[in-house]
C-alpha cells in the first residue's frame, strides 16, 4: 500500500506543528512582549484622547483580578501593575503560540498572519473569553474601540522574523 502525496503533506505539516523550537519560541516570547507593550501605548493614547485618564487601559486590564476596585481615579500603581502584568502575559502566550505555528520570517507572510492574529485575538480572547469576566462585562468596553487595538498587536507580531534572526545569528 503506498501513500498518497496528500497524505505526505499532511504528515509534514504535523511534523512542523510539532516540531521542537525554543528559539523560535523565545523570539516569540521577546516579539509577543514588544506587541503588548505597544498595544500598551496605543491603548493608552487612544484611553487618554477618549476623556479618560492614561493608565485607565491598564486599569482595565486589573478587573479580573481586582474587580471594580481597579478602575478608580487616581495614581494606584496595584492595579496599574496588575494590568500590566494581564496585558503582557497574555501577549508572551500569544505571541508564542503565534510563533509556534508561523515558520517564516518573510514579511509579507507575517503581515497577513498577524492580520489573521489580531483578528483571532479580537474574537475569541476580547469578545468571547474576557467578557465572560462579570466585571469587564460591566465595564461595557465596545468591541468596535478594541478591533483596531487588537490588530495592532497582530501587526506588531511581524517582530518575531527580527528576534528570531537575532537569536539565530543572522543566519535566517
Amino acid at each position: 500500500m503506498t501513500e498518497t502525496t496528500q497524505d505526505m503533506q499532511d504528515i509534514k505539516m504535523v511534523q512542523k506543528w510539532l516540531r521542537f523550537d525554543p528559539l523560535r519560541w523565545l523570539a516569540g516570547a521577546m516579539g509577543g512582549l514588544l506587541s503588548g507593550a505597544v498595544g500598551i501605548i496605543i491603548g493608552s493614547l487612544y484611553c487618554y484622547y477618549s476623556g479618560h485618564e492614561i493608565w485607565f487601559f491598564l486599569k482595565l486590564g486589573a478587573l479580573p483580578a481586582l474587580g471594580a476596585n481597579a478602575t478608580e481615579i487616581g495614581l494606584y500603581s496595584n492595579a496599574i501593575f496588575t494590568g500590566f502584568l494581564f496585558y503582557e502575559g497574555m501577549a508572551l502566550i500569544l505571541g508564542v503560540v503565534f510563533s509556534h505555528f508561523t515558520w517564516t520570517n518573510s514579511f509579507f507572510p507575517l503581515l497577513v498572519m498577524g492580520l489573521v492574529w489580531g483578528i483571532f485575538t479580537w474574537i475569541f480572547i476580547f469578545n468571547l473569553f474576557i467578557q465572560s469576566i462579570p466585571q469587564v462585562l460591566a465595564a461595557e468596553i465596545r468591541p468596535g474601540a478594541t478591533l483596531p487595538l487588537c490588530l495592532v498587536f497582530g501587526f506588531a507580531l511581524i517582530s518575531v522574523a527580527f528576534f528570531d534572526r537575532v537569536l539565530r545569528g543572522g543566519s535566517t
